[in-house]
């Protein structure tokens, strides 16, 4: 599913009527696409890993991470609301290893070996979650790798190679208000784009109406990037601190 249904957004525009309705499907394709994309993050919830399913114009995440030897493991999609799985395999290579990886006797223990970093709760419910999306690890580190490299007499610490695989369950139940006003918002700009082949009216007069045209190049940018608002409300959503 997208982030918003074409009803809502329909409400949002002021559009009745049905003679719209396939224009307003294919830019809130684009638009939902557009916004996943430039906040790195598929914001509607799913689960990802092994046992991954599909979300329109996801990112996704395959699960698979490589240990830098710190206690933080953070994962791609946010807010986390459970972590199904934890495998440690210091062969497991992606899952690429011919000869076998993750194994069962090398799944970790939740609260023994890992704990989520849980940190508030889902927008408007008490559904508790992880924002920064942080598996620490207790009583060590997520293993990194040793290398020797030329001209070093010692080993140097360097990523590991695809050792964790994670299977976890993150993004909104209930997609935020404000982030389906931007995804009108971003349909609203789009449309009004195509209506004047492609380029925006940047100034108006009432009397002896006359608009202009935003220039090719300006016109062609981002609907993103050109609304104020939007990017005000997607700019909350693309960083977490840690």
């Amino acid at each position: 599913m997208a982030l918003d249904t074409r009803a809502n957004v329909k409400v949002a525009l002021n559009i009745s009527g049905t003679s719209e309705d396939t224009r307003i499907d294919l830019l809130l394709t684009a638009a939902d696409r557009m916004i996943k994309q430039h906040v790195g993050r598929d914001l509607e919830s799913g689960t990802y890993g092994a046992s991954g399913t599909a979300i329109d114009g996801s990112i996704g995440d395959s699960g698979y991470y490589s240990g830098d030897g710190t206690i933080n493991l953070i994962l791609r999609q946010r807010p986390v609301t459970s972590v199904t799985s934890v495998y440690l395999d210091s062969t497991g290579y992606f899952g690429d290893n011919p000869d076998g990886s993750f194994a069962s006797g090398t799944i970790l223990v939740a609260g023994t070996d890992y704990v989520l970093r849980w940190d508030g709760t889902l927008p408007g419910a008490a559904t508790r979650c992880s924002h920064v999306g942080i598996i620490k690890r207790i009583g060590g580190v997520w293993p990194e790798a040793w290398q020797y490299r030329r001209g070093s007499i010692n080993p140097q610490a360097v990523d590991h190679i695809g050792n964790i695989k994670v299977t976890y369950v993150a993004g909104y139940t209930t997609v935020p208000a404000d982030l389906k006003y931007a995804l009108a918002l971003v349909v609203a700009k789009m449309r009004m784009s195509a209506i004047y082949g492609g380029q925006s009216p940047i100034s108006e007069s009432y009397e002896d109406y006359s608009y202009s045209l935003e220039k090719a190049a300006s016109a062609a940018a981002s609907a993103i990037h050109s609304i104020g608002e939007v990017q005000s409300i997607l700019g909350r959503y693309r960083d977490v601190l840690l």
